[in-house]
């Protein structure tokens, strides 16, 4: 008698990225069918990655659920989870939350491809400002839009440091289970019950001297240790010496030791050692105070909770601040397999 192996959950990531969230399905066992992205950057970084993945690079709107099935190697229905972070910049509280931005709308394209592919059951993920204030009507929105699809839903906002990632990043997690199944949505329980440090994720050694002259137009803050950075860190361009149009590196101000004199037209705040890092966004670059450097790519990787072999080059540090937590995404894909099973 022969024994045959139960086939790997199958889930399709839309909105990839540069393939957080597909890492962390992978490691909890799933088969990634399809991944669909429209950067050509981060498309780029998940091919490189993942050489043997089905990608779908272009606007997801121009990819009919039906030729999605086909590259999928899918019939409708049979899909185990479908996974999408639809674009997040128009909600987050981190940007200027224009009710009007296109990309609030995203979230349709996911509903689409929902309805065609009818999963047993969905993922979907967006930033914790969707909730508040007037952004709160497209939060309404969207979770109807998957009730109407024929789900049962649960929403509920997790941390990554909950699943061991050095970072506080908090993020809306929609978890749907398909109407005529037996589960019940939920989410997975936090894996670690204290928050590792940036210090400790990064090495204590090297992580003793990393620190961010924090700034904002000249007024200049300081975390002492055992504060905790609780604001967004942000830092998309360069910094820029005094009052200069022109980006350029910095360099080291005169009185370093005395007040540090970084000024620009962002927000950035010092890598407290003993704490977990703000929020990422972007391409964030935290500074040495011996000495103004960016964290290397290496070390950003460690506070987005990628693995060392993950290969991502210096230029690409904004798929790290778009993407999903792999450690997270592992955490739910395995309470989803868990789920699979109940269904």
């Amino acid at each position: 008698m022969s024994i045959t192996s139960k086939p790997d959950p199958t889930v399709v990531s839309l909105f990839a990225g540069c393939g957080g969230s597909s890492l962390g399905y992978k490691q909890a066992g799933f088969d990634v069918r399809l991944a669909v992205e429209w950067d050509t950057g981060a498309a780029n970084v998940y091919r490189r990655n993942f050489p043997r993945a089905n990608v779908f690079e272009g606007d997801i709107a121009d990819l009919t659920a039906e030729e999605a099935l086909r590259a999928a190697t899918l019939e409708p229905g049979e899909l185990d989870v479908l996974d999408g972070s639809p674009p997040c910049q128009g909600f987050s509280t981190a940007g200027h939350r224009k009710f009007s931005d296109s990309r609030n709308r995203l979230f349709e394209e996911y509903i689409r491809m929902l309805e065609g592919f009818r999963p047993k059951m969905l993922v979907m993920e967006n930033v914790s400002g969707l909730r508040k204030g007037k952004m709160k009507l497209i939060f309404a929105e969207m979770t109807r839009a998957l009730k109407e699809a024929g789900y049962k839903i649960s929403c509920r906002e997790l941390n990554a440091w909950w699943y061991g990632v050095p970072q506080d990043r908090r993020r809306l997690i929609w978890v749907g289970v398909r109407e005529d199944l037996a589960a019940v949505p939920g989410h997975p329980e936090p894996t670690v019950s204290v928050p590792v440090s940036a210090g400790r994720a990064l090495g204590s050694a090297e992580a003793q001297s990393i620190s961010i002259d924090v700034n904002h137009y000249g007024k200049a803050k300081d975390w002492l240790p055992g504060t905790r950075p609780t604001r967004t860190l942000k830092a998309s361009q360069k910094p820029r010496i005094g009052y200069s149009d022109s980006w350029k590196r910095a360099e080291p101000s005169q009185n370093l030791q005395k007040k540090p004199s970084w000024v620009g037209s962002f927000h950035s705040y010092r890598l407290n050692p003993h704490e977990i890092s703000p929020t990422m966004i972007k391409s964030v670059k935290h500074w040495d105070w011996r000495e103004p450097r960016h964290l290397t790519i290496e070390e950003s990787k460690i506070l987005q909770g990628f693995p060392e072999w993950f290969e991502m080059y210096e230029n690409e540090y904004k798929f790290l601040g778009n993407s999903v937590c792999p450690p997270m995404a592992e955490a739910i894909g395995r309470h989803l397999v868990a789920l699979l099973g109940e269904a």
